[in-house]
């Protein structure tokens, strides 16, 4: 039986998934989101004394990405 190309690549996506999703999982996100809403919270406090621009949702988001970047370092 010949593989196909698309067969292969289907093949590849399956496992790229299951690695994602395995890797999704094992993390705890419900500690991840508590981390994520005490960040926002603090950029928010800093933003407000500050007073430098933004939103809740620049908040938000930079503190995803602080705490994401802080423990796919390691240092978390």
């Amino acid at each position: 039986m010949r593989i196909r190309k698309s067969d292969s690549s289907d093949s590849k996506l399956k496992k790229n998934k299951t690695a994602a999703v395995k890797a999704y999982s094992s993390r705890d996100t419900d500690g991840f989101r508590h981390e994520v809403e005490l960040k926002a919270y603090y950029n928010f406090l800093d933003r407000q004394q500050y007073n430098k621009p933004g939103n809740e949702i620049t908040d938000w988001l930079e503190a995803e990405k602080a705490i994401s970047k802080s423990a796919s370092s390691g240092s978390h």
